[in-house]
């Protein structure tokens, strides 16, 4: 009898311990991580592939708690209206307002319909409208480039959806400065194997990218256009291949950079000085047994 409530109490055991979410190492970074953000200070995102399991890391404690998993939200094709709320486009026209009491609006008209996408920084000084095109159609996509303070179009430029910072546009691979003066160009074939980014990192002029090709960040000072930091991280999986998804999620007062990477442990977080490169944590969720 003493014998089966024992083996009773393992079955139960062994059952409960299968029940706690878990990551399992991955050598082909076969799974990925998405929706990285914070709420209410702490760190959360999704490991999703094989298994898909929310989490939230205390970027104090660096422990990982299991959440609710929340759906994985549908691709966008357009974004009309800027995720603030504080600018809206259609086809005839574009409204900005860097505070609710405060909006001016701006006209263009194209021939063609275009895909939508409309931003504004946080300082409400700067921001842009892209008209995208049809590529099957051989229809052109135009980027405009507006300077909220002097409360005008400052440029129309052929490009794609573009970023906008502090003081800065960038364009594809191209910075422009709030006149509209072209200010520097980054690499393009860094550019085109960025995997996530750019992010812009608070209460500063820097941004960061990650290329999805190495397991590296890319540090970019947006008013100078110039790299500042090129950061290899410790992330090759058990064949030698390097990580290809991330997720990228700066602290409120942009001192820390945790990147979130896919392999080779699915929702490993690296925290980054990303004013000096330096790393700061380094932490994963629990391993399956």
């Amino acid at each position: 009898m003493r014998l089966l409530i024992v083996g009773m109490v393992l079955v139960l055991a062994q059952g409960l311990a299968a029940a706690q979410p878990c990551v399992t190492r991955s050598k082909h970074g076969g799974d990925s991580v998405r929706d990285g953000k914070l709420v209410d200070g702490k760190l959360v995102f999704c490991t999703w592939g094989t298994k898909d399991i929310c989490w939230s890391m205390d970027p104090a404690t660096r422990a990982f708690t299991p959440i609710a998993t929340f759906p994985k939200p549908e691709t966008k094709y357009s974004e009309e209206v800027d995720p603030t709320g504080r600018a809206k486009a259609t086809q005839t026209g574009v409204e900005f307002c860097p505070t609710k009491d405060r909006c001016q609006s701006y006209k263009y008209k194209f021939k063609f319909r275009g895909t939508l996408w409309v931003a504004i920084n946080d300082e409400g000084t700067l921001g842009a409208v892209t008209y995208e095109g049809d590529s099957m159609k051989h229809e052109p996509t135009w980027v405009m480039l507006y300077d909220l303070v002097k409360k005008k179009q400052i440029k129309r430029v052929d490009g794609a959806r573009p970023d906008v910072f502090a003081t800065t546009f960038l364009v594809y691979d191209t910075f422009y400065t709030a006149a509209g003066k072209k200010l520097g160009t980054l690499p393009e074939k860094l550019v085109t194997r960025w995997d996530a980014g750019p992010v812009r990192i608070p209460r500063s002029n820097l941004m960061a990218a990650a290329n999805k090709f190495r397991a590296q960040l890319t540090i970019v000072d947006t008013a100078t256009a110039k790299i500042t930091q090129t950061i290899d991280l410790p992330l090759k999986t058990e064949e030698g291949t390097s990580v290809d998804a991330y997720q990228l999620v700066p602290s409120a007062d942009g001192a820390q950079l945790h990147v979130v990477a896919s392999a080779p442990f699915p929702g490993e977080v690296i925290t980054i000085d990303p004013a000096t490169g330096k790393q700061l944590a380094r932490s994963a969720p629990p391993l399956c047994k």
